[in-house]
């Protein structure tokens, strides 16, 4: 109970930040839209308004979604006109997309919504990725996050102890100044 404050702080921070998380992946999903959907559109690509928005929603899902929305759009635009210079203009809509999501989109809309560094997204990214695979790196971003939040509580709680300010204390007494102590 004497914590419940502190506990209630942490949890609404971490509450925030997730929310955060979430808007800056509404905005990929959003720019991934209209970067697919006119892409497509320009490649004269049959449903590209239906197959934009269905690539972008795959998206999401980093790595996997990328390669199963390059393989529908691809099949789609095979479909209509089968020809080396379609398959290659998909690949660079998608590519254009892909690299400016990884340099800019992710770490610095995604990253600056849970205030995380770019860098840290970045290697982030890569860590959870090698570590737990397609789960790690679905959950990297809003698992660091989370862990910032703590630590930096943990070191703000240990900033205001007795411990940090070179006081120690004995159970049951009252804090006893260890510097002056010496003889």
């Amino acid at each position: 109970p004497r914590e419940r404050p502190t506990t209630f702080r942490i949890v609404r921070r971490i509450d925030e930040t997730l929310k955060g998380f979430l808007g800056g992946e509404l905005v990929l999903f959003i720019l991934a839209s209209i970067a697919f959907t006119s892409g497509l559109l320009v490649l004269e690509v049959p449903f590209a308004g239906l197959i934009g928005f269905a690539c972008a929603f795959v998206y999401l899902v980093p790595y996997i979604g990328l390669i199963i929305g390059v393989c529908l759009a691809i099949s789609f635009s095979l479909l209509e006109q089968p020809s080396l210079a379609t398959v290659t203009g998909v690949l660079a809509v998608f590519g254009t997309f892909y690299v400016i999501d990884l340099l800019f989109i992710t770490p610095r809309i995604i990253g600056g919504r849970v205030g995380l560094a770019p860098l840290a997204v970045l290697l982030g990214i890569i860590a959870g990725g090698e570590l737990f695979g397609i789960i790690g790196v679905l959950l990297a971003i809003p698992c660091l996050a989370v862990a910032r939040i703590l630590l930096v509580e943990l070191i703000d709680a240990y900033r205001r102890s007795p411990a940090f300010r070179g006081v120690a204390t004995t159970a049951g007494t009252e804090p006893i100044d260890t510097i002056d102590d010496a003889p």
